[in-house]
Formats: structure tokens, sequence, C-alpha cells
């Protein structure tokens, strides 16, 4: 028997500059009909590490996971 992992891929086009408010936003509608966790992979962005992401992604940790690794720059 083969078992396959269905995954979903979710991407939002932006005209403007990428801000808190835009990454907020995208949070919101990846999570809006998902039934399983989000699990995201960022980069160093200055507006991932913004008081209002952080604060958004605590509220949701039933959807988001906030589990910040450092890299080491390896």
């Amino acid at each position: 028997m083969a078992s396959f992992c269905h995954h979903m891929a979710r991407w939002m086009f932006i005209d403007d500059a990428f801000n808190a408010d835009k990454l907020i936003e995208f949070l919101g509608a990846l999570i809006e009909d998902a039934d399983k966790k989000a699990f995201l992979i960022l980069d160093n962005l200055r507006v991932h590490h913004s008081k209002p992401v952080k604060a958004c992604v605590e509220t949701r940790q039933d959807k988001i996971p906030a589990c910040m690794q450092e890299s080491d720059g390896v």
C-alpha cells in the first residue's frame, strides 16, 4: 500500500512594499481554511520579526506554531 502526503502551496501577489500588514494578511489567508497547522520557512527579513507579526502568530498558535531557530550563517 502506498501512502501519499498531500501538500498545498499558497502564494499572494503583492504590488506594493512588503510590510507587516501584508504578511499578517497572508498568514490569515493561509490558515483561513486550513484543517492542520501551517509551517512556514521564512528568511531573516526584518518584517518577519516585527512586533505585529509576532503578536499575530502568538494569537494563532493553534494554526501557526511559533518555532524560530537562529541561523549561524552556515
